[in-house]
């Protein structure tokens, strides 16, 4: 009888220990990004959203159109415009942000980061901008391509000696979108083709918008 007491009172013992364990844990205090969070987060929403990262921009002295927010968002790996989740804004933990100020403090190292690693950064950038509430969206809107491509290359270290030309080509083409195969190639022409297209191939696999543009560029 009283080993069986025994064993029923550490059983008791056992399961209060495993309560205060887990009530423990459900009622830990939220690390400071996630105070960060919940800072901008919106009312009804577990994410950040237009209102909050205005907010937020405006915290850091950053202008929400600024090309430094589209840094921000390759680097929590954000999968739509004008939303950052809980989980992409953990990635500041990386980063080791505890604040406002802190952020501030590693938007520099992250924009070095996004130039050492820019040909990711720039795919992002296509992403990024899809209209995410389109089924099967591939292509981006003319007018969203030209944003997205002053942004990418507006820092000093990435400048395309093309994009002035290559802005006022696809603005007066009738094209309504730029494919992925567009984009991607944009970046590979533009880092290869000097500035008068003297080493332009055209016998290369280039997207048709590409070989038009240099055709209008260099005729006559």
């Amino acid at each position: 009888n009283s080993s069986s007491s025994s064993s029923s009172h550490s059983g008791r013992i056992g399961l209060t220990v495993d309560y205060y364990i887990i009530k423990k844990l459900f009622t830990m205090p939220k690390d400071k990004v996630d105070q960060l969070f919940d800072k901008y987060k919106e009312d009804r929403k577990d994410e950040i959203g237009i209102e909050g990262i205005e907010k937020l921009c405006k915290d850091i002295e950053v202008d929400p159109t600024d090309a430094k927010i589209l840094v921000l968002a390759w680097r929590l790996n954000a999968d739509k415009m004008c939303c950052f989740t809980r989980d992409q804004f953990g990635a500041l933990r990386d980063f080791n942000v505890r604040s406002v100020a802190d952020l501030k403090k590693v938007l520099p190292e992250m924009i070095e980061e996004a130039m050492l690693n820019f040909p990711h950064f720039y795919k992002f950038a296509f992403s990024f901008g899809l209209d995410k509430s389109i089924a099967g969206q591939r292509t981006l809107p003319k007018d969203m391509a030209l944003a997205l491509w002053q942004l990418v290359f507006s820092f000093p270290k990435k400048q395309s000696v093309h994009l002035e030309k290559w802005t006022k080509f696809v603005m007066d083409n009738e094209i309504r979108g730029i494919s992925r195969d567009t984009w991607d190639l944009y970046l590979a022409f533009t880092t290869s083709t000097k500035p008068d297209f003297s080493n332009y191939d055209e016998t290369e696999a280039w997207p048709v918008l590409i070989d038009e543009f240099v055709e209008s560029e260099t005729e006559g």
